[in-house]
C-alpha cells in the first residue's frame, strides 16, 4: 500500500501540479539517484513526455558562468522542468537558487522545485490534490480578509498576536507553477506580511535557515524562544550552546535577518504526522514565521534580506479574531467541511 501511495504523489506531482503533456520537453533536474527519483521518471515516461535528464551533483564545483551558460543550453526549446533532490542530500541550495532566477529570467519555463523528495513524502504530503489545496486557500483567504488578528498559542508557551492589514495581499500557495515562473511542492498555504507580529514564540519543530539546520529532536529537547516586537526579533534564547550560537552567526549576516517578513498558514490536508523531513514537517498545521526574505514581489513588504530562517511550533491554537482556526495543530472540521471527502 505504501508503494501505491507513493506511486500516486509521483503521478500527482507530475499531472496535477507541472501539468506535463503528451510529447512535451521537458528537463528534468535531479542530484543523484535514489528511489524517489525512479518513480518521477517512470510517471514522466506514462505521460509521454520527451526528458532530458541533467544531474545536478556537481553544481557547487561549476563557476557561475559555465553554469548559466549549460542551464540555458537544457532550457532551450522546453516548456516545463522539474528539480528534485534526495532527502538527506548536501546542500546544492546556492546553485538550485540561480536555477530558479535563470528560469524566471528565462521567462517560458513554468518549474516545479520539489526538494528533498522521499518516497514518505510522495506517499503523504505530495499526495495533496492542488485544486482541494485552491478551495481551502480560498476559504481561509476570505476569512482573513475579514479579520483584525490572530492568536497564536501552544502549550510548549507561545504567545502571539499577528494582525491583520488590507494593505498587503494573501497569498495563496498550491504548487501549480505558471509559464515563466515556478512553485515549490508539498505546497498548500496562504501567506501574507504583517507590520505587527508581537509577542512570544517557541520554535520546537522546525529552526533552519540559509546557514543553520536544528536537528527536530535537538529542537524538541531545546526549543527556540523567539521575542518579537512590531515585526521584528527583539529578544532570543535557546539553551544549546550550539543552536544559539548558530542563530546568532545567522542574524548577523543582514541588517534585516531578524525582519519578519511574512507568516504562513498551511492548508496541505494530508500533512497529519511529522516525519521528520523539513520540506514536509515546514507544511504541518500552525503558523509558521519566515525571518529576512519576504518575497517582496508577492507580500508587498516594505523590507527583505539576502538570508532566510524559518521557524515552526508543535500543536498550535489559533483564532482568527475569536472564530477558532485550528486546535492543537489540527484544522477544525467546519473549515474543510464541503471540500475534503
Amino acid at each position: 500500500m505504501a508503494d501505491e501511495l507513493a506511486r500516486r504523489g509521483a503521478a500527482n506531482v507530475i499531472k496535477n501540479h507541472l501539468r506535463v503533456r503528451k510529447n512535451e520537453r521537458v528537463v528534468l533536474f535531479h542530484l543523484g539517484e535514489w528511489p524517489a527519483l525512479d518513480l518521477l521518471r517512470e510517471v514522466l515516461a506514462e505521460h509521454g513526455a520527451q526528458v532530458t535528464e541533467v544531474d545536478s551533483s556537481r553544481w557547487e564545483r561549476t563557476p557561475e558562468a559555465k553554469f548559466d551558460a549549460a542551464i540555458a543550453s537544457a532550457l532551450k526549446g522546453v516548456s516545463a522542468s522539474l528539480y528534485a533532490s534526495p532527502d538527506g542530500s548536501g546542500s546544492s541550495g546556492t546553485r538550485a537558487q540561480r536555477l530558479i532566477t535563470l528560469i524566471d529570467k528565462a521567462g517560458q519555463v513554468r518549474h516545479l522545485h520539489v526538494p528533498k523528495v522521499s518516497l514518505r513524502t510522495l506517499a503523504t504530503s505530495l499526495r495533496a490534490d492542488p485544486a482541494l489545496m485552491a478551495s481551502l486557500n480560498e476559504r481561509l483567504t476570505a476569512a482573513l480578509s475579514e479579520a483584525s488578528e490572530i492568536r497564536v498559542t501552544s502549550e510548549a508557551g507561545t504567545e502571539l498576536t499577528v494582525g491583520i492589514s488590507r494593505n498587503y495581499p494573501f497569498v495563496s500557495g498550491t504548487g501549480v507553477p505558471r509559464p515563466g515562473a515556478w512553485e515549490g511542492v508539498p505546497a498548500g498555504a496562504v501567506w501574507f506580511f504583517s507590520r505587527e507580529v508581537s509577542g512570544h514564540y517557541v520554535a520546537d519543530r522546525i529552526a533552519q535557515g540559509s546557514v543553520f539546520a536544528v536537528d527536530p529532536r535537538d529542537l524538541y529537547r531545546n526549543p527556540v524562544h523567539l521575542e518579537f516586537n512590531r515585526t521584528r526579533l527583539s529578544d532570543y534564547r535557546c539553551d544549546d550552546d550550539a543552536t544559539l550560537g548558530a542563530l546568532q552567526e545567522h542574524l548577523a549576516r543582514d541588517p534585516n535577518a531578524g525582519f519578519v517578513g511574512f507568516v504562513c498558514l498551511s492548508t496541505n490536508y494530508l500533512v497529519r504526522n511529522e516525519l521528520k523531513l523539513f520540506a514536509h514537517d515546514a507544511m504541518m498545521h500552525g503558523l509558521r514565521i519566515m525571518l529576512g526574505y519576504s518575497n517582496p514581489q508577492l507580500t508587498q513588504a516594505p523590507l527583505s534580506a539576502s538570508v532566510w530562517a524559518t521557524f515552526h511550533g508543535r500543536r498550535h491554537d489559533i483564532t482568527i479574531d475569536d472564530q477558532p482556526l485550528i486546535a492543537k495543530g489540527r484544522f477544525l472540521s467546519e473549515w474543510t467541511e464541503g471540500i475534503l471527502p
